[in-house]
This record gives structure tokens, C-alpha cells and sequence, in this order.
């Protein structure tokens, strides 16, 4: 459920973002959303490791985005790709909506992917999810949450040695 396969369904993740280059704003934004819900659901989904919370997390992340699409940007500037945009807000709304302590408990699925992921904090887990899964660079994932390019390399290595740390067993 929180592999890389959620991540497909992107047409070009590079495409300028160019409010009313097609004419319709809402039109442009509707066709872009449409080639990016899939990954952005699953960016979601990685972050936050839950399905309800990941649909609210992307929903809000589309409203975000449509308001920034719409307004060219809300202090500052718009990212200029649509995949950028989609980033940017699907971590915001993914974090706020997270839980802020990870899942520590061991259970019957304490050696799955699921669950070791869910032991990383939400901050690492959308740095991984940016990294491994989504294909930035440590500079665009630190443009992305607007942290330094090292914290994000530190960030990255600390979650991938944590996903290979065995779970030791509660008895």
C-alpha cells in the first residue's frame, strides 16, 4: 500500500506551470490536477500512512495549489513546475495532518515495510517519500520544505537506516 507504486501516474513531472498558456485557468488547472492526483495521493499516503488522512491531506494540497495557480502565486512565487506546486502543498497538508509522534509499538506486522515506515517521523517520511519514491534531488526536496540541502541528506540517511533497523520483538 505504501510502496513506489503510488507514485505513478504522472505525465510530465517537469511541465512549466503556466497559469492561462491553455486560455482557462481553471481548465488548465483541472487537466494538470488530473495527470498528478495519483502521485500526489500517494505522497500522501507515504507521509502521512494513512488512507483517510492521505484524502484530506490531497484534497487540501489541491485547494492550496488552485489558489496559488489562480493567483500566481500567495507571497512569493510559484513553483515553476506543476509537480513542484503538488510537492510543496501535499507536505505542508500531509505533515499538519500526520500524527506528530511515530507508531514505536511492535505488533503482529512489526517487520513490514508498512510499519517501519510509520515508526519514522512524519518529517523524514516525506523527505524519503520526495527522495526514494518521488525522485528529487536533496536540493529540491529542500526547496520543497524549505530546509537546507544538508538536513535533508542527513534527514534522508537517518529514514533509510531506520527502515533497514530490525524491530526487536516485545515479549
Amino acid at each position: 500500500m505504501y510502496g513506489p507504486e503510488n507514485m505513478a501516474g504522472t505525465a510530465d513531472t517537469t511541465e512549466p506551470l503556466t497559469p492561462g498558456a491553455r486560455g482557462d485557468d481553471r481548465t488548465a488547472f483541472t487537466e494538470l490536477a488530473g495527470r498528478h492526483r495519483a502521485r500526489l495521493l500517494g505522497l500522501c499516503r507515504l507521509i502521512t500512512c494513512d488512507e483517510e488522512t492521505a484524502r484530506a491531506a490531497a484534497t487540501a494540497a489541491l485547494r492550496d495549489a488552485w489558489k496559488e495557480f489562480a493567483d500566481g502565486g500567495t507571497g512569493g512565487t510559484v513553483p515553476s513546475s506543476a509537480s513542484a506546486l503538488f510537492d510543496r502543498c501535499a507536505v505542508i497538508h500531509s505533515l499538519a495532518l500526520a500524527p506528530r509522534t511515530p507508531d514505536r509499538e511492535g505488533g503482529a506486522d512489526s517487520g513490514s515495510f508498512e510499519s517501519a515506515l510509520r515508526r519514522l517521523p512524519p518529517g523524514q517520511r516525506a523527505m524519503l517519500a520526495l527522495s526514494d519514491f518521488a525522485g528529487l534531488s536533496y536540493e529540491e526536496i529542500a526547496d520543497t520544505m524549505d530546509e537546507p540541502p544538508a538536513r535533508v541528506r542527513l534527514e534522508v540517511g537517518k529514514a533509510r537506516r531506520d527502515l533497514l533497523r530490525p524491530v526487536p520483538t516485545v515479549r
